[in-house]
């Protein structure tokens, strides 16, 4: 089962209201085709190949094409409402000019060349949007105050105002984040864990083996208890708190079995700290329990 994120898409309803174009193809304005061809990309489930990790698996090996900084919204341009407006109101050759002009200096020259071209690398650009940010802690990489998303499946969603970890990696002359990336807003549990870890990190403190995660459904959560064997004759207990979070901690580098249960069934993971430092796990229940996390385990049946 996947949860996924929900965000605002340029959907189908939203540009049924767009004014005819004099030019059409088999009697459907050029203008109205291109929309509906965005709106259609817009609408897709985006695909990351997979979660990212937490940070205390990345700090380690993160490089200057990688910022990480906490920082409150000051700006999103353009607004979706604009975006929004464009597409109503301009031709395609009109928005290629617009966004040209729009992200100079921004986009690559092999971007450049493919807007030019029309296409599908259009399409990523043309729902590109520029993020500003009060920041206050910068956590790693350089000292940026901007970052690039985009209003599709694969963008993040930032409200004005609000405070977020960012985590953005560069492409070409701008730091790109999304929704494959670890930017949450900073009061998510993930956020407050990785800012821990990059702290200790940032600080030349050694990051001690943890496997922790959440139970984002009350209900679920629910007379669980976790047990953490090593061995035999080694196994720690624990019950999700109040707001769902679970964590062993000061753990030792070595192979573990994480146990979840409850009245209504079981579920087993095997987790190899040896290569890694912490496990992040999110269970979910359907018939059995899972523990799928980060990063992978090896579920047990």
């Amino acid at each position: 089962m996947l949860r996924r994120r929900v965000r605002r898409c340029i959907c189908s309803r939203q540009i049924t209201k767009l004014r005819t174009d004099r030019y059409s193809v088999e009697g459907m304005p050029v203008r109205l085709l291109f929309a509906m061809a965005l709106a259609a990309r817009l609408a897709l489930a985006c695909k990351c190949g997979g979660q990212p990790s937490p940070m205390c698996q990345q700090a380690s090996t993160l490089t200057a094409s990688d910022v990480v900084f906490v920082g409150k919204v000051v700006e999103v341009w353009p607004t979706f409402e604009a975006l929004q407006r464009e597409y109503r109101s301009l031709s395609k050759v009109q928005l290629r000019e617009r966004l040209l002009s729009r992200w100079r200096g921004v986009l690559s020259v092999d971007e450049v060349a493919k807007v030019r071209a029309g296409g599908d690398a259009m399409d990523d650009v043309a729902v590109m949007q520029r993020v500003r940010f009060e920041v206050s802690e910068h956590l790693a990489g350089p000292r940026v105050q901007e970052v690039y998303t985009d209003v599709s499946s694969c963008g993040f969603l930032f409200e004005k105002s609000q405070t977020y970890l960012v985590d953005a990696r560069r492409v070409g002359a701008r730091y790109q984040t999304g929704a494959c990336t670890r930017t949450a807003a900073i009061a998510d549990w993930r956020a407050i864990e990785d800012s821990k870890s990059l702290r200790a990190w940032k600080a030349g403190r050694s990051l001690v083996p943890r496997i922790y995660g959440w139970f984002d459904d009350e209900e679920s959560r629910s007379g669980v208890t976790l047990r953490l064997r090593e061995s035999r004759d080694d196994e720690r207990a624990t019950r999700p708190d109040s707001a769902g979070f679970f964590s062993f901690d000061n753990l030792t580098p070595g192979e573990y079995r994480l146990v979840i249960e409850d009245a209504r069934g079981r579920g087993e993971t095997s987790i190899d700290l040896t290569r890694w430092h912490c496990y992040e796990a999110s269970p979910w229940f359907s018939k059995r329990w899972y523990v799928p996390g980060v990063p992978v385990a090896i579920p047990i049946r």
